[in-house]
């Protein structure tokens, strides 16, 4: 093993020198041969040349590049280096920028050297047996307190369940990473996210999280509110279009969890259907609908940065969200920010009010051209009767230019109610 760690060069790219200086002798001491870096520009030079670094310890900050940039046109020019994030940042949707960029591991300053140094040596010699990952049955008993009854819900991350707390009796969801995938770094980084947005998060109109945590086993959950009902993916499935002032009602009552949001930092950037859910309530007689609006699912939300209500706007030059219902913004690496929601809440509203989707489902690159390039189509075209005045406010709802759009949740809201009930 000494033989094999002698030859491993590791580039310290870090524009702090008592930093460079401290690492440089640290992987010296563990047998590698240090290649420094002062700045985000020479970084990239070294992985992208002709004898490249197998591994590096990449900061966030630094003159030029930043690191996420750094891994970015690295691994677009093809470089397969061990990359290992080391940064003072912390917030989760900072490690999930790190390693959506290419990054394989993201280690926070300051750090525990023994980390750093399994980090770092990760897929270094013969590859370890893995534990046989932790099975989710019915059964389980999560955080000592709730015992999974049955499984209510399933998605490409992981599961939902019905459970009953043991001491009060009482049913909540609990929501579990795939067993298969709670060792990625990247999703436990987006569950914590999720864990975090929701938690900052009081309205009737968005899911409320109760608990967050880890089971024995490692695998991530979130204890949530446990609704009776169905999402709007489920109810236009079953009945097709719905009346432009059901329409109305949902747009409204969504429009107020997304302006909770908006106010506390946090863009959800996937607002669709099948992240709408329509929770049955007995009592009809104030919103006149047998069923109340809430948001769910915010693993891809992004947490800005600056004090509410001041939002700014943030561009990583990568995709996230839902081909068909994510906004221009979100597939051209523009400014994300509360109007990129509102595109997405815009989308949602013309499935329900035509009973198809705005942007046609397709190959990706045919999506990604329609949401970039092309206006939305003209509602009252696809179903007959709508008004004119819809029309319009789809144009707005789902402008290509954020500044076109409607300026809060609350005034697109208005707007449609007044399309629904015109004075």
């Amino acid at each position: 093993m000494d033989g094999q760690l002698t030859k491993t060069r590791v580039l310290v790219a870090d524009d702090d020198p008592n930093m460079r200086r401290m690492l440089s002798r640290m992987v010296e001491h563990w047998g590698y041969e240090p290649v420094v870096a002062e700045d985000g520009n020479a970084a990239l030079a070294a992985l992208s040349g002709s004898n490249p670094p197998e591994r590096a310890l990449l900061d966030w900050m630094m003159p030029g590049l930043s690191g996420p940039d750094v891994c970015r046109v690295a691994r677009a020019k093809g470089s397969r280096a061990h990359i290992v994030m080391l940064t003072a940042r912390d917030r989760p949707e900072c490690v999930i920028e790190g390693l959506e960029a290419g990054a394989d591991d993201y280690v926070v300053k300051p750090f525990d050297t023994g980390i750093l140094r399994a980090r770092l040596l990760r897929g270094v010699g013969a590859p370890q047996a893995k534990p046989a990952p932790e099975e989710v049955r019915s059964g389980m008993v999560i955080a000592g307190r709730f015992r999974l009854e049955q499984q209510i819900g399933e998605g490409g991350m992981g599961t939902v369940h019905r459970a009953v707390h043991l001491e009060l009796g009482h049913a909540v969801a609990v929501k579990l990473v795939r067993p298969s995938l709670a060792s990625s770094p990247l999703l436990r980084a987006r569950f914590e996210t999720e864990a975090r947005a929701m938690s900052l998060l009081r309205s009737p109109h968005v899911a409320q999280v109760f608990d967050y945590g880890f089971t024995p086993g490692g695998i991530p959950y979130l204890i949530m509110e446990y609704l009776r009902g169905q999402t709007l993916g489920q109810l236009l499935a079953d009945r097709g279009r719905l009346s432009l002032s059901i329409v109305s009602r949902i747009v409204t009552e969504l429009a107020r969890g997304l302006a909770v949001a908006h106010e506390a930092g946090v863009v959800h950037r996937d607002v669709k259907p099948e992240n709408v859910f329509l929770e049955d309530i007995v009592d009809d007689s104030v919103i006149g609908l047998p069923f109340r609006a809430k948001l769910l699912d915010f693993g891809l939300a992004r947490l800005l940065e600056g004090e509410a209500p001041a939002l700014r706007t943030t561009g990583h030059g990568r995709f996230v969200g839902t081909l068909g219902f994510a906004a221009p913004e979100q597939l051209d690496g523009g400014p994300i920010g509360p109007r990129t929601d509102l595109w997405s809440l815009g989308a949602t509203a013309f499935c329900a009010a035509t009973g198809t989707a705005a942007i046609a489902e397709g190959p990706d690159a045919t999506m990604a051209f329609l949401t970039a390039q092309c206006a939305i189509p003209v509602p009252s075209e696809i179903v007959a009767g709508l008004p004119p005045a819809f029309d319009a406010w789809m144009l707005k709802a789902c402008a290509r230019d954020p500044a076109d759009r409607f300026q809060d949740a609350s005034s697109m809201a208005r707007a449609l109610r007044a399309v629904v009930l015109p004075s």
